[in-house]
């Protein structure tokens, strides 16, 4: 009995580490498919191309890192300062698309999870950028200091 209580509280102290590992998404640049990016913006009818951006990925990684130390609410509310310092630091003109959503903004059934950031990614582009064209883009993921898991989303014109 005593022997089966303990072999219970060892599972069950596994089970939580393993669920705690599990929770951390952790932070930094995601690693996207830009043709599924552009597969996402060809089926609302925006005829582009999406790449990656090393500079655009460090402004946005540094931004990250500044938002992190403050809650959502200050985020939401300061998302036009963002914008303009993404742009400042990599040197573009202007973003063409900047939003920060919940890293569970899109659905995680088994197929929507393994592209979640590429199709929320395309819905910016589609909602705030200028149509066809090229676009360079960054996805980077962080948690603000109220412990929310965030992604920030940016694209520029190429």
């Amino acid at each position: 009995d005593m022997k089966m209580k303990r072999w219970f509280a060892l599972a069950l102290a596994a089970l939580l580490a393993v669920g705690l590992l599990a929770g951390c998404g952790g932070s930094g640049a995601v690693s996207l498919n830009d043709d599924k990016v552009e597969a996402f913006l060809q089926e609302s009818g925006i005829d582009a191309t999406v790449e990656a951006d090393d500079s655009l990925t460090r402004a946005a990684r540094d931004m990250a890192q500044t938002l992190s130390g403050q809650d959502y609410a200050q985020i939401d509310a300061s998302m036009s300062t963002i914008r303009q310092e993404i742009a400042g630091q990599a040197g573009v003109g202007r973003l063409a698309a900047c939003a920060v959503y919940g890293d569970s903004y899109r659905p995680s059934t088994p197929l929507g999870a393994l592209t979640r950031y590429e199709e929320t990614l395309a819905s910016c582009i589609r909602m705030e950028g200028n149509g066809d064209g090229a676009y360079k883009a960054a996805v980077v993921r962080f948690t603000s200091r109220d412990g929310m898991k965030l992604v920030l989303y940016v694209a520029a014109e190429a």
